[in-house]
């Protein structure tokens, strides 16, 4: 009793000296979205030395940050002067305001960044080693697990490949919002998030470009998919890439954190303009990351028509160009 006791004295002398705090609004997202918007706040709070209070959201009890995080409590929101919906951080400092309480969106973005969706221009919080070793160590799972084991001698690949199974409505191109036809007036998944869900030949334009990267190397890599039938990717990707410097592994069967936790040991990882994969390249430390950039839609088709590939020391860019005979792709990095 007298170390409860203890306890509350402490949690509410802190609660009476706070200044400036931050929480994150949700905004419906699953868990990737809810990780990334708790990422943005962790990074405002680092920045200016904010406290920060999480919202609950699915499956935060199996990472660490909600053992570790303050946890919001509408009640605490009377101790601040003013309560501030964040938009950018252009105003920020931390002697700026005073008991004043921040919430950030999903769709917040810093002044200093390029877009709110492309991490890789997230200035500051991408490039920052110390605030990323802080993110690893919060933003993993609670549970030991059995992570995977990667060959030494060659580089590795992991390619996230969505596919729009489970809640959501389906990609039009694999045909499986049939499926969903119940539901009513559905939008499929690749017509309203194109980057989110490309199309397979993204996926093996994205390989062809890694392979043409890296040389003579040998590449092992390892699908990661919300697919019911992985195996069926693997073998079209297999047939269409047809180099015999690249090993496909079998198909696998994990749990989601599992998958977004092993995806970050790869050396390289392909990835579709997804939450979830997105925290696997923050948590990560990839040599190479690759990704869908610009899309088009022909003649009810969708083609991804920009890749960049990121490396340790730059990024490129790569455009698709079509002529009579072929379409290829073409670096056009300035």
């Amino acid at each position: 009793m007298t170390k409860k006791i203890v306890w509350l004295f402490c949690f509410f002398t802190f609660l009476s000296n706070a200044n400036n705090a931050i929480t994150f609004a949700l905004n419906g997202g699953r868990c990737g979205d809810c990780l990334l918007n708790y990422i943005k706040a962790k990074w405002v709070a680092w920045k200016y030395d904010f406290t920060l209070y999480i919202e609950k959201f699915p499956h935060a009890q199996k990472f660490v940050l909600c053992q570790q995080e303050h946890h919001n409590f509408r009640r605490l929101r009377r101790r601040f002067n003013k309560l501030v919906k964040l938009t950018s951080d252009y105003h920020l400092s931390r002697n700026t305001f005073c008991k004043t309480f921040f919430t950030s969106s999903f769709y917040f973005c810093a002044e200093d960044w390029g877009c709110v969706h492309d991490i890789h221009t997230w200035h500051g919080l991408y490039n920052n080693l110390e605030f990323r070793q802080l993110i690893r160590k919060l933003v993993v799972p609670v549970d030991n697990y059995e992570q995977m084991v990667l060959p030494k001698d060659c580089l590795t690949v992991a390619v996230h490949v969505r596919k729009g199974c489970g809640p959501d409505p389906g990609v039009s191109s694999q045909g499986i919002l049939k499926e969903y036809k119940k539901r009513g007036n559905i939008v499929a998944s690749d017509k309203s998030h194109p980057l989110k869900f490309p199309p397979d030949h993204f996926y093996i334009d994205s390989l062809r470009l890694l392979l043409e990267h890296v040389g003579d190397e040998r590449v092992f890599v390892q699908i990661f998919t919300d697919y019911n039938d992985q195996q069926k990717i693997i073998d079209h990707y297999k047939q269409q890439v047809n180099d015999e410097r690249v090993i496909f592994a079998d198909a696998i069967n994990n749990n989601f954190i599992a998958d977004m936790f092993d995806m970050s040991l790869f050396d390289c990882l392909i990835r579709p303009d997804s939450s979830f994969s997105k925290i696997s390249e923050l948590v990560g430390d990839h040599t190479i990351v690759m990704c869908p950039l610009q899309s088009k839609w022909k003649n009810n088709t969708l083609y991804i028509t920009e890749i960049r590939l990121k490396d340790k020391e730059s990024m490129f860019t790569y455009k698709k160009e079509e002529n009579n005979e072929e379409v290829t792709f073409v670096n056009i990095t300035c």
